[in-house]
């Protein structure tokens, strides 16, 4: 364990399924409006969602999704994060949130412990070091966040899974 975080994660394929989710548009280094007024405004909310599964009330898992924005292969600066639940395929969102559709996918699986304060450590971690040296790439996927029902923001006992969207590194080609 390094820092709350599982060093080496579960790698496991994921059926897809949907989420209805209030979103924005963040730069990286510059997301405390993440925490302070998305997930609040969303929570606020989350009684307009109809088709929710996953649990309810105090059991209900929810997501922070976040769609990378990749030009020329490359992830941008900016990013779109949702605060989400899963919901049935045929849901409505209400206005101003979104359907989003996650495809069955391979991911890298790692558990948070430690609350909310630590989980920048955690994401540096994951990107900085694990995996530019795990064999894998990035797939043009989400990632996500995976809060448990009786996740509570001051709560430190709660693990967090982050979902890492992989692909398998090309081999290289000899000549």
């Amino acid at each position: 364990r390094y820092e709350g975080v599982t060093m080496q994660p579960k790698i496991e394929e994921r059926d897809g399924f949907y989420v209805v989710g209030l979103g924005s548009t963040f730069e990286r280094g510059k997301t405390e409006d993440i925490g302070k007024m998305l997930w609040p405004n969303f929570v606020k909310r989350i009684d307009e969602i109809h088709g929710i599964r996953g649990g309810a009330g105090d059991n209900l898992k929810t997501y922070g999704v976040c769609q990378e924005i990749w030009e020329n292969g490359q992830i941008q600066d900016h990013f779109k994060y949702f605060a989400a639940v899963e919901v049935e395929p045929s849901t409505v969102p209400p206005t101003g949130m979104e359907l989003i559709q996650l495809k069955k996918q391979n991911y890298a699986i790692f558990e948070h412990r430690g609350g909310l304060n630590g989980l920048q450590l955690t994401n540096q971690y994951i990107w900085g070091t694990w995996l530019p040296q795990s064999g894998y790439e990035l797939a043009p996927a989400s990632d996500l966040e995976v809060y448990p029902g009786e996740f509570r923001p001051d709560r430190t006992d709660v693990p967090i899974e982050i979902w890492v969207p992989l692909q398998e590194q090309p081999k290289v080609k000899a000549n």
